[in-house]
């Protein structure tokens, strides 16, 4: 990922400030992070054309509360069922350049 996000930076997909962050958050991501991140993102991309549905702590391996620390995601008020989360334009960002890297063959 450090890799993919040097050459997002090279090609200036990427500025400088971002650059920093992501390179601040790989390190940190564990396998339990990165498979909440793939729910995360799998999720609210099926979901994406529900304006109401909000994504869930226990839907994602109750990995969203770090997510949202790092930006992927924000939290969205509710009345009183415990926090949902919303993605954030870096979650699709991250996952489709970085995490998942678009440009790889098939």
């Amino acid at each position: 990922m450090l890799a993919r996000l040097a050459l997002l930076y090279d090609v200036k997909e990427i500025n400088r400030e971002n650059f920093l962050r992501y390179a601040h958050i790989i390190p940190q991501l564990t396998s339990f992070l990165l498979e909440g991140l793939d729910k995360a993102y799998t999720l609210s991309e099926k979901n994406k054309t529900n304006k109401n549905y909000h994504l869930k702590n226990e839907e994602c391996n109750f990995s969203l509360s770090e997510l949202e620390r790092f930006g992927f995601l924000y939290v969205v008020a509710t009345y009183g069922s415990g926090n949902h989360y919303g993605r954030s334009k870096d979650l699709v960002f991250f996952y489709e350049n970085i995490y998942q890297n678009k440009y790889r063959k098939n």
